[in-house]
């Protein structure tokens, strides 16, 4: 499939989109195919076989693109004057966070009263005909935040939201 990234906004080369196959974690690379690196039966359980032997977990690590960020986010959640806590989010200057305001999303279990966080791509990203993008954290990797998942109809909406 023909998946074109045109950059929107400057961003160093080193962050630009890459295959998920070309950035497996470490923790998967340093997994071994079988317990004890010894392949045979193990009674009562089935197999040595190690999480690396799963089609499931290597497919969900292996499909799709990783767009890294361009710089660190820094959280922080300080105190404010009536004891509640309001998360203060800064970075270098790449325009990266805007907001969907509470209100937008009163209901959604991410709604902790505060403003949700939405990571600004400075990609955009065009699909074949027929063809959308979901937008999520990657799978089985670990990560301090939590981000909120999207699909984007990419073969006609050149812009992201």
């Amino acid at each position: 499939m023909n998946i074109k990234f045109t950059l929107m906004r400057f961003v160093p080369e080193e962050f630009y989109p890459k295959p998920a196959k070309n950035v497996l974690p470490e923790w998967y690379k340093d997994t071994e195919n079988y317990m004890g690196n010894v392949k045979q039966p193990n009674i009562g359980q089935g197999t040595t076989k190690t999480i690396k032997q799963c089609m499931p977990v290597f497919d969900s690590l292996t499909s799709g693109y990783i767009i890294p960020l361009p710089c660190d986010i820094w959280v922080d959640n300080p105190v404010r004057e009536d004891g509640t806590h309001k998360p203060l989010f800064s970075w270098a200057n790449f325009d990266l966070i805007e907001y969907h305001s509470q209100k937008q999303a009163e209901f959604h279990p991410m709604n902790n009263g505060l403003d949700i966080p939405k990571i600004m791509s400075p990609w955009s990203i065009r699909t074949p005909k027929g063809y959308s993008c979901i937008f999520q954290q990657p799978f089985n990797r670990e990560s301090p935040i939590t981000i909120l998942p999207g699909i984007v109809d990419t073969d006609h909406s050149f812009h992201l939201c």
